[in-house]
């Protein structure tokens, strides 16, 4: 039998291996964790940053026990088309307002930036769906999206289909909810909802938000303020990138 001898310095080599990074239910479940308010402000920021100028919350209630039934959030946003969908819910991470910073109409200031709101509405309810309508060369189309917290990994993307008779936007309606939330009927969640976007509100003045039938009005947030001059911001290249009064 022959011996075979490495010489000093060599080194055996091995293959380089790629592998794809699997999302586990325990990671997912962990995006669905929030308090009831921050848990619906979330479901809010989606639609103000896709430029949506109304939005409204409406809850309903059980005919027979009384106790909260299902949340829906209306927006009047530019909606997607379903060939962005699957990038859209089929990632955590990678949002494209990490890359603008604003929303593509409008330019306003964006929220998020990991695509992870979206699963806080399981903190408030078990079964969520996005009834989504964009405008297309053809005119408006309209899909739906279905998730159940009992599988977070499976996204159900419904047909494409014409929509003349919808306008753009979306409408997330949460079902199943966990329990009667009171805090949503209360003077204290929708101080809280004032406090949240109060800022976002005072910038954008055509930008309303109702709950249940009721404005949320920033002055009840805001304890004081005042104007102040700020000298423009420029760049070694020149360029003027801020001014404020």
């Amino acid at each position: 039998m022959k011996s075979v001898r490495m010489r000093a310095g060599h080194r055996q080599m091995t293959e380089v291996e790629h592998i794809s990074i699997v999302v586990q239910d325990d990671f997912l479940a962990r995006q669905t964790r929030a308090k009831p308010i921050p848990a619906l402000a979330e479901l809010i920021w989606n639609g103000l940053d896709a430029d949506a100028s109304k939005i409204d919350v409406e809850f309903a209630h059980n005919d027979l026990a009384g106790g909260l039934s299902k949340i829906v959030v209306y927006d009047n946003g530019n909606g997607f088309p379903r060939t962005d969908a699957k990038v859209l819910f089929g990632n955590l991470g990678g949002s494209w307002k990490r890359v603008t910073h604003q929303t593509k109409t409008e330019r306003r200031m964006v929220h998020g930036q990991e695509g992870r709101g979206r699963y806080k509405a399981f903190a408030i309810g078990r079964s969520v769906s996005w009834k989504v309508c964009y405008q297309a060369a053809e005119g408006n189309r309209a899909f739906e999206i279905r998730l159940l917290d009992s599988d977070l990994k499976d996204v159900s993307i419904g047909e494409d289909a014409p929509a003349p008779d919808q306008t753009p936007g979306v409408m997330v309606q949460i079902d199943d909810i966990h329990r009667d939330y009171k805090v949503f009927g209360s003077a204290e969640g929708l101080q809280e909802l004032a406090e949240t976007f109060a800022l976002y509100l005072i910038n954008y003045r055509k930008v309303v938000i109702s709950i249940a039938g009721e404005r949320l009005d920033p002055e009840t947030a805001i304890a004081s303020q005042h104007k102040a001059s700020l000298p423009p911001i420029t760049g070694a290249d020149g360029t003027v990138y801020a001014a404020a009064q």
